[in-house]
């Protein structure tokens, strides 16, 4: 088993929470969130996240990164989703999404909710994975391994 200084990573697919602590199940578990065929939520702590409904409250930070991958054509969307996306505090107020790729790719940007990423917004998978790695070393700050616009709270 390999040990790292990186943080605990979280991944949510749809109901189910994985967590990981080495770089070896910090690169699998993103490989899988890339393979996924609905969209996933990406969380860099130093603990792992979870959620205590029979005590009524959860243990999860407020930054995260929002995944939706087509496989087949190893393109993905991101959502960058800041400490408090309300809460004006420099310049990464509000969510970030991906833009610039030069394709008619159209992704689900949220599983509870009919919204799609526009075409264009979808980037080649070795961009996402750097913007990613990026993420997990520093949440507070958005990643500059892909181009972002403005985006929609999700």
């Amino acid at each position: 088993m390999t040990t790292s200084t990186h943080p605990v990573v979280t991944v949510v697919f749809g109901s189910e929470v994985h967590s990981a602590a080495t770089s070896d199940e910090v690169a699998e578990l993103l490989e899988r969130a890339f393979r996924s065929p609905t969209p996933v939520q990406v969380y860099s702590w130093d603990r792992p996240c979870r959620s205590y409904p029979e005590h009524g409250f959860d243990e999860w930070p407020n930054q995260q990164l929002r995944i939706s991958a087509d496989g087949v054509r190893a393109v993905l969307s991101l959502t960058i989703v800041p400490e408090d996306p309300d809460e004006p505090s420099g310049p990464d107020v509000g969510t970030w999404e991906t833009c610039g790729a030069d394709n008619e790719v159209q992704l689900l940007a949220d599983l509870h909710s009919p919204r799609w990423y526009a075409p264009g917004q979808a980037v080649p998978i070795d961009q996402a994975r750097a913007a990613a790695e990026q993420f997990i070393r520093d949440p507070a700050r958005r990643p500059d391994a892909v181009r972002w616009q403005p985006g929609e709270y999700v």
